[in-house]
């Protein structure tokens, strides 16, 4: 099955389901913005899958830095550490939660905007980095994002 989703893609309504959760996972985010714990806990109740909770949680506000500092040089993959600390190269653009969070959030970014985004901003690492190098005197369009590392979670 997992096979035709790639193939074909996904139909409308796991496509509405998606929607739905990953707008529901940023509303988390800005009301629970000083509790990374409790986001982490309130997203993994949204979905019986622990991996597309782990990456709601960790990469919606990875996809806030995307959109609001796009003059960063993002990877194009991040790193999954497995419990044999082999890691293994994810494509972004191979992940379809992925690029349904980049979908929604472009979509809703003018309301979010009207919410105070740093509340979710502060949660990336890119974010802290771009700030604090921009401190130091360096131009926004010479940064370079590092790829982001997990540490799987079945291996913990």
């Amino acid at each position: 099955m997992e096979f035709l989703k790639k193939i074909f893609g996904q139909n409308k309504d796991e496509q509405l389901i998606y929607k739905e959760i990953i707008e529901k996972a940023v509303d988390i985010c800005f009301l629970n913005y000083q509790d990374p714990d409790r986001i982490a806990d309130e997203i993994e109740k949204l979905t019986d899958n622990k991996n597309d909770a782990l990456m709601l949680y960790l990469f919606i506000p990875h996809v806030f830095c995307r959109i609001f500092l796009p003059e960063i040089q993002y990877s194009k993959f991040y790193i999954i550490v497995n419990k044999d600390e082999q890691d293994k190269q994810v494509n972004f653009s191979d992940s379809i939660l992925f690029n349904e969070m980049l979908t929604v959030i472009n979509n809703n970014w003018d309301s979010y905007v009207g919410r105070d985004i740093m509340k979710t901003l502060f949660h990336s690492g890119d974010f802290r980095a771009a700030n604090q190098m921009l401190g130091k005197g360096s131009k926004l369009e010479n940064l370079k994002a590092i790829p982001p590392r997990i540490t799987d979670r079945d291996s913990i």
